[in-house]
Formats: structure tokens, sequence, C-alpha cells
């Protein structure tokens, strides 16, 4: 059992290539509600650890939202580096009407190891070199 607040369906599972890690995509309410991710390893014991991505992230995207009130940006775990060191990380702004770039978009390339960003990606650059991991609703 993994602590993760969400409703189903709106939760996803992201293996790492490796298999040492798994990022848990999960809303609190559907398109228009708040995307998490967090990233789990067994420790030697075989419980899982955390990694809270999101709050990580969410500090380097502070200034992405042009919204009338604060909002956090949702954040996903869109894939990984093979063989898994890295997570490749999708933030978008919230698609509210109070924001004026609501479904703008920013990537960046998290270290699992050491918790760090190691990339940042604009939405440009991130349409153009991950197309393949956006899914649908991005693309």
């Amino acid at each position: 059992m993994l602590p993760v607040v969400a409703t189903p369906p709106l939760w996803e599972v992201v293996w790492a290539p490796n298999s040492k890690f798994v990022a848990i995509n999960a809303s609190d309410g559907g398109v228009v509600g708040t995307w998490d991710a967090t990233i789990y390893e067994l420790n030697d014991e075989g419980h899982p650890t955390d990694f809270a991505l999101s709050d990580l992230v969410r500090k380097a995207a502070g200034t992405l939202p042009n919204c009338a009130s604060p909002e956090d940006v949702n954040v996903a775990v869109a894939g990984w580096t093979d063989p898994g060191t890295n997570a490749l990380v999708i933030v978008e702004v919230p698609p509210h009407s109070s924001c004026k770039n609501g479904g703008a978009l920013m990537g960046f390339r998290v270290a699992i190891e050491s918790h760090q960003i190691v990339e940042r990606l604009s939405e440009m650059q991130l349409r153009q070199r991950w197309a393949t991991l956006l899914g649908p609703r991005f693309q």
C-alpha cells in the first residue's frame, strides 16, 4: 500500500526501465484538479521510500503560472531515461479561467538519486524532444 491520495481512475503508474523506481501520478479532482507526482523506491528493508518530486519541480516552475490568484502547476512523470536514472517530468499551468496562460507546459529532467533538476525544457523544446511521451492530452 502506498499513501497516494486519488480517486480511481485519476492516477497512473509509471515504472522505471530498471524497475528500481515507480512514479505515481495522481489527481485530487480530474483535469481541473491538481496533479501530483511521487516517486517510490524500495529501501534495503523492502519498505517504500518516497521522493516528493512535485515539491521540487513546483519550486523551479514557480513563475510559470500567470494567474489571478496563486496556483500550483500540475506535475506528472511522463517517462524515464534508460535505465531509469532520470525522470522526465511535465508541468502544466492549470487550465483554469483565472490563468492567462492556462495549459502552458514546461519540462524537467530530474536525477532520481540526487533529487536534482539537471535540465529544463521550454514548451517548444518539450514538444520537439519528448513528443512521443506527451500522450493525447498534451498533443
